[in-house]
């Protein structure tokens, strides 16, 4: 029985020390014991841009929205928060994997400091301390990772496209295939020809959003670390959900991301659930198909 007493006093300190914190009026509040200020915007669907400062008003750290710099799904959530501290002007990215990140301004400080346990605000000011333990959080080997991960995937790329041809045809698809899955969403296969010359395959995925998967099998799989991918991805082509809900007169704006190049583009079409032939077309005259 002591023993039982003893391991829950130790479960309640470790609890504890893991502090909630809210917000009144842009008071941040630390166990309900006024902490902090913080202020800016954070609205939803929109970058989150936050000031926290001493009670006295002296400016301390910044908090602003960090994702990922293009649009590879791969990466989508590679997501979290620049902080950059006032006094000594480092700062460093704290990563959270968030499908819909807060926009209540004490709930967003609760994820950034979310595991930290010591203080980075005592007596009004910023703890130098603590400061240096949080600053060891820095996402910033996962987005070197990713990065490298990136490059070596547009060197293998680069061996196989653009494929060579010289006709100007348009791009055809052929060999359409769709299955509705159990839970209502659409999964579509087709593949791209220009004139007799095979392109890709390009796979769908029609959910709240659409997810253009344009992929080809080459006389190599492309290996990094562990992975192995038999048809590796060329690009990608997103129409986000919001797109769906809130069109904008009669055209929609889509997301390309070419792994050739490592970058985004944007084309807009008319029918967005039906928009594999003009990414594709796009990145044949783009010379990155």
């Amino acid at each position: 029985m002591r023993k039982i007493l003893i391991l829950s006093f130790v479960l309640a300190a470790s609890v504890k020390g893991f502090s909630q914190f809210d917000i009144k009026k842009d008071v941040l509040l630390k166990d309900k014991q006024p902490y902090a200020q913080i202020t800016g915007t954070s609205k939803f669907m929109e970058p989150a841009n936050l000031a926290v400062s001493s009670l006295n008003g002296d400016s301390l750290f910044t908090i602003k929205t960090w994702k990922y710099t293009n649009a590879n799904p791969k990466f989508r959530n590679l997501f979290g928060y620049t902080v950059r501290f006032v006094g000594s002007g480092k700062s460093m990215v704290r990563l959270h994997d968030e499908a819909y990140p807060p926009t209540r301004k004490d709930k967003i400080y609760n994820l950034v400091v979310k595991g930290f346990t010591q203080d980075l605000v005592v007596n009004n000011a910023i703890n130098p301390a603590a400061e240096a333990e949080f600053l060891k959080l820095d996402g910033a080997p996962t987005i070197a990772k990713a990065a490298e991960y990136e490059k070596s995937m547009a060197d293998y790329l680069k061996a196989y496209y653009p494929i060579p041809r010289t006709t100007e045809a348009k791009v055809m698809l052929k060999n359409v295939k769709e299955v509705k899955e159990k839970d209502g969403s659409i999964t579509r296969t087709q593949d791209a020809y220009q004139a007799d010359v095979y392109l890709v395959t390009i796979v769908t995925r029609l959910t709240g959003e659409a997810i253009y998967t344009l992929q080809r099998k080459n006389d190599k799989p492309f290996v990094y670390g562990d992975e192995k991918l038999e048809e590796a991805p060329v690009a990608f082509g997103l129409v986000a959900s919001s797109v769906f809900s809130y069109p904008v007169g009669n055209s929609f704006p889509v997301t390309i991301h070419s792994n050739v190049s490592e970058k985004d583009y944007e084309i807009k079409v008319a029918v967005p659930n039906k928009a594999e032939q003009e990414i594709a077309q796009y990145l044949v005259d783009n010379k990155l198909l």
